[in-house]
């Protein structure tokens, strides 16, 4: 009975880290603007394929992550208002914690 469960449980959330670029310099954060390597972030489109898929499977919650997903809020916002009018009821940003 718990193989059925599991085999056909759909995950409680997607998360997707947006990109990995930041402009804080946290001490526990591999991503921090000191660190040295090649940055990349998904493109606007790659991310609504990314929803449509969430919809279609029935995931109900979506946070977007990174780096610093608010680098690219003109990009963010319009992703997040796709995400709800597409039926994705909890959508959160996930920002770093900046340590003092």
């Amino acid at each position: 009975m718990i193989k059925s469960l599991i085999k056909h449980r759909i995950p409680g959330q997607l998360v997707i880290q947006f990109t990995d670029r930041c402009n804080a310099t946290c001490p526990q954060c591999g991503m921090r603007v000191t660190e040295d390597f090649p940055r990349s972030q998904l493109k606007s489109d790659q991310v609504t394929k990314l929803i449509d898929a969430a919809v279609s499977k029935g995931i109900r919650s979506l946070s977007f992550t990174g780096g610093e997903p608010f680098l690219r809020k003109d990009e963010l916002i319009p992703l997040i208002r796709y995400a709800v009018n597409s039926g994705i009821p909890y959508v959160r940003i996930g920002l770093p914690r900046r340590v003092l």
